[in-house]
């Protein structure tokens, strides 16, 4: 368990490599640690609770690759993280719930394409980001690709779609109720 390791440690820039295979609760580990600039490739791969991992982690740019494969909980993860301007493809195939997991990442211009088809919840997901229109298109382009869980609320925060995307949005709320926020057609 690492809940709050480091949370609050506002004049912490970087952390060396831990041992972290073992861990399966994150909760809050780095919250609040606005100088942090950089991690290393933690082994995440036993974490199942990531809420509010790296959340108002306000210098930190980019995150490695981690393997989340059996993460659950990804709410708030880097939520208010507003230099972030890059993540990769994360394994988020375990995900249920990732309500506000990217939301205020105000310098988040573009995602890759995340497996999302396990998410019953991704309320606020993108809130207060505006990813550029061909980025948020091909994201809902591959989540219609996907076998998803029906009902889900998604924020895709002001980010407009293409209309090709807008086949892929209506096909979202038909086939599996999806409920959409965003900023429209571009």
């Amino acid at each position: 368990d690492a809940t709050n390791q480091y949370r609050g440690c506002t004049a912490l820039t970087t952390v060396p490599l831990l041992n972290l295979s073992s861990v399966t609760n994150a909760y809050a580990m780095f919250f609040q640690c606005t100088a942090l600039t950089t991690v290393p490739l933690f082994n995440l791969s036993s974490v199942t609770n990531a809420h509010a991992m790296f959340s108002v982690c306000s210098s930190l740019t980019t995150v490695p690759l981690f393997d989340l494969s059996n993460l659950i909980t990804a709410t708030n993860m880097f939520l208010s993280s507003t230099s972030l301007v890059n993540v990769p493809l994360f394994n988020l195939s375990s995900v249920t719930n990732a309500s506000a997991m990217f939301a205020y990442c105000a310098a988040l211009t573009t995602v890759p394409l995340l497996n999302l088809s396990s998410v019953t919840n991704a309320t606020n997901m993108f809130s207060g980001v505006t990813l550029t229109t061909q980025s948020y298109s091909d994201f809902l382009i591959n989540l219609a690709t996907l076998p998803l869980q029906s009902g889900v609320s998604f924020h895709g925060g002001n980010s407009k779609y293409n209309p090709a995307a807008a086949i892929a949005r209506a096909y979202l709320v038909s086939n599996f109720g999806w409920t959409i926020t965003d900023g429209g057609a571009a």
